[in-house]
């Protein structure tokens, strides 16, 4: 048995030093260190990347390993509430286009000159390994020249699960500095399956791919090396996409000269990758240490189409002295759109819908299931591929071939949050704040408390007002949210508004799930956590079913 384990969004990191290591605390160092820490965790274990962890030394990495849910298609509509830019000489009305970002994939919608009310109705695929997988959109006025930067003009958060919930269609308010600053973009969303028919690679649209490439690189046999020589690992090629596994060397408990590397390759296809038809030929070359090329093997388009649901699971020998390469390579294309019957767009402030994916997963866990049976495996994608046979939709794992009908089930998810209905969530008052003292000349600091909330796994994020010099501030503010199961969780950050180019005290959260405030009558007071501490204060919070 084995599991694999990972990240859904990229996490945030909090780095703390001490000593020497204190001069990091510059901001530009500190930043710089972030983003090289963050490029490493999303390289490792942010989906589609996760980490193995094998309990049976002999598990089957086909048994663990958990495909891409699909693709999601992403249709960028329209835009509204967007404003003329006064100048001296001419007002400027924006030149909009949109820049989309799921996972590590990253797409720009056109630029529609001057209007207000832009409309682009443009499609945009992602691979989706997650309903709960942030989608950032981020506008921008084109602007001309490199000395005349184009202009943002906002921010929106979501998630495929958030669109599907909503209809399929969802205006989303555009935030700049952690508020809404009065315009929308409105988006619809399709989740399409994998298939093993092949008609979507003759597609041209650039901005849509045409399919997936899915390599699983499993062991190697009988390596003609001395155990002290050998530190083997195989590169795969495809086009201009090449990946290397982790280098297996001597080890006690490692056979290295039949080494596992139970690693994982995806190749989106786009219109460039795929020339008539057909993709590149993939490439595997075994290497040891540096440069020390042991062989090649080719797998070419034609070898994949003679295979059953264009998969090839097979060892064959690589190079000419009796090494062997385990592997897999499936190719899928991408079954049509239903082009279905969209709703009205539902307009949405900042974090008027929760993400229900993850709160699900909470319910089936109650009831029995591990969470690892949603998103980690016991069964096997690639034999139901090779045996031509459909995942079972009670099965824990996604197949190349899953019959889980993504359309079907964003709406089976979506009627249980209709029939659960709406939570008016209130962000009532706090109380237990610190006067701090300053010297004798200056007035005492008395703090000025607002709160950030987000609701289940939403993305999206509410900001109430800021109470000036208050130790018991009161807000009294709503929001309601489409509720999905009493068990989601309501998380209020707490935060003072600092001066000017300070960065704002982050006092603690309060975490309360909508079950825990009703069962406590519709409102609690809860103690403000910071690092799992009490800080004497508190928050109240409101919930009433609607």
């Amino acid at each position: 048995a084995g599991v694999q384990y990972g990240f859904i969004n990229t996490p945030e990191l909090s780095l703390k030093y001490s000593g020497l290591a204190h001069l990091a605390d510059f901001k530009v160092i500190d930043q710089q260190i972030q983003e090289i820490m963050q490029s490493v965790v999303n390289g490792m274990m942010v989906l589609p990347r996760r980490r193995l962890y094998k309990m049976d030394k002999g598990c089957d990495y086909t048994t663990i390993f958990e495909p891409p849910l699909g693709v999601v298609r992403i249709n960028v509509m329209s835009g509204r509430g967007f404003e003329v830019e006064k100048g001296f000489l001419t007002d400027d009305i924006p030149d909009c286009y949109c820049v989309l970002t799921l996972g590590d994939m990253t797409h720009r919608t056109s630029t529609v000159m001057d209007n207000l009310a832009p409309e682009w109705n443009e499609t945009l695929d992602f691979v989706l390994s997650d309903n709960d997988q942030i989608l950032q959109l981020q506008c921008w006025d084109e602007d001309e020249g490199p000395l005349d930067p184009d202009d943002d003009l906002g921010t929106a958060v979501t998630t495929p699960g958030e669109i599907l919930l909503s209809g399929q269609q969802l205006e989303l308010s555009l935030q700049q500095d952690d508020k809404p600053n009065g315009a929308f973009i409105t988006v619809g969303c399709e989740v399409l399956k994998f298939s093993s028919n092949l008609q979507s690679m003759s597609n041209t649209n650039d901005r849509q791919l045409c399919g997936l490439l899915t390599i699983l690189v499993l062991r190697a046999f009988d390596i003609p090396l001395a155990k002290d020589e050998a530190a083997t690992f195989v590169q795969v090629t495809c086009g201009d996409s090449t990946f290397a596994t982790s280098a297996v060397v001597d080890y006690p408990g490692v056979d290295c000269l039949n080494p596992w590397f139970d690693s994982s390759f995806l190749i989106e296809l786009t219109p460039a990758r795929v020339k008539d038809g057909k993709i590149s030929n993939v490439e595997f070359n075994l290497i040891n240490g540096v440069d020390s090329d042991m062989g090649k093997l080719v797998i070419t388009h034609d070898d994949l189409l003679a295979a059953a649901n264009n998969t090839l699971a097979e060892t064959r020998p690589i190079g000419s002295k009796g090494a062997k390469v385990q592997f897999h390579v499936c190719l899928q294309g991408i079954e049509p759109s239903a082009v279905p019957t969209l709703a009205e767009p539902l307009s949405v402030d900042s974090g008027d819908f929760d993400g229900v994916w993850a709160d699900v997963a909470h319910d089936l866990e109650m009831a029995g299931a591990s969470k690892g049976s949603l998103r980690g495996v016991a069964h096997s994608p690639l034999t139901d591929v090779m045996n031509h046979q459909a995942t079972p939709r009670e099965s824990t794992s996604r197949g190349f071939s899953s019959s889980m009908d993504q359309i079907e089930e964003s709406e089976s998810f979506e009627d249980a949050a209709s029939d659960q209905g709406l939570v008016k969530v209130t962000a009532v008052s706090g109380r237990g704040f610190k006067v701090r003292k300053t010297a004798f000349f200056l007035p005492d600091d008395v703090p000025d408390v607002y709160l950030k909330v987000t609701f289940g796994s939403s993305p999206q994020v509410w900001r109430t007002k800021t109470i000036q010099d208050s130790s018991f501030p009161v807000w009294n503010e709503s929001k309601d949210y489409q509720l999905a199961s009493h068990g989601q969780v309501i998380d209020l950050g707490v935060y003072e508004d600092d001066e000017k180019g300070k960065e704002d005290t982050y006092y603690g959260s309060v975490r309360v799930t909508v079950g825990k405030v009703l069962l406590a009558g519709g409102t609690t007071e809860q103690e403000i956590l910071l690092e799992g501490r009490g800080t004497g204060s508190y928050i109240t919070v409101k919930c009433q079913l609607i």
